[in-house]
């Protein structure tokens, strides 16, 4: 006699158990790739980017950057890390060179406000990048949303020209890894695919809810 009211559980019971599991995929999906469309683009964005002509003929050149701090660069920072910011000195051109910055007579110097920050060598070039020698430029980190004075005074040596002194997130060769995350993501659309699974798995509660509001009534 009890048979029907156990085979009329075991639909609500299934999709309480199928429903939970979509919603789990699609939160392991969002944590897994919490990145947006658009966000590695943000990510090797330049802060600053200055023709070392403009060192040469003016003797001394005070560059201003700002830290990002954008709802991207959030969702970058929890991700990636924070990767802290090279000063470098790189050729025109896509071949994306950087020149040994122990060869160029220039001296720097960074400051956020009347603090003077710790500037450290940068032995490796930034990721997609390619130097001859090293170092390949100067790091420093800085708080978010902080705007950062960078001082550049040119000695009496040589200076490559044409040439660009830049200013850039300093990703090294792990970001290879988390571009291939990204065009994972972005080759399976995976964020839509958990957002379908979040919308699916959540109306499947409803329905249990419906059903068991509807019995009770």
């Amino acid at each position: 006699m009890e048979q029907p009211n156990t085979m009329r559980s075991v639909g609500p019971l299934s999709l309480v158990a199928f429903g939970t599991l979509l919603i789990s995929a699609a939160i392991w999906i969002w944590r897994a790739y919490p990145l947006h469309a658009g966000d590695a683009r943000v990510a090797f964005e330049r802060l600053a980017d200055v023709p070392l002509g403009q060192i040469e003929s003016q003797g001394l050149d005070d560059v201003m950057v700002t830290v990002p701090s954008s709802a991207a660069w959030r969702r970058i920072r929890r991700s990636w890390g924070d990767p802290g910011y090279i000063i470098a000195v790189v050729a025109p051109g896509p071949k994306q060179y950087l020149y040994c910055l122990e060869k160029l007579d220039l001296r720097v110097s960074v400051a956020m406000g009347s603090q003077q920050l710790n500037l450290r060598t940068a032995e490796y070039p930034p990721y997609g990048y390619s130097v001859d020698c090293k170092p390949a430029g100067l790091q420093f980190h800085a708080l978010e949303g902080a705007t950062v004075r960078i001082r550049v005074a040119r000695g009496l040596g040589g200076v490559p020209r044409p040439a660009n002194l830049v200013v850039e997130p300093y990703w090294t060769a792990g970001a290879k890894d988390h571009l291939a995350g990204v065009a994972l993501e972005e080759q399976f659309h995976l964020r839509a695919v958990a957002g379908f699974s979040a919308v699916a798995g959540a109306a499947m509660l409803a329905c249990v809810l419906w059903l068991f509001a509807r019995r009770r009534a």
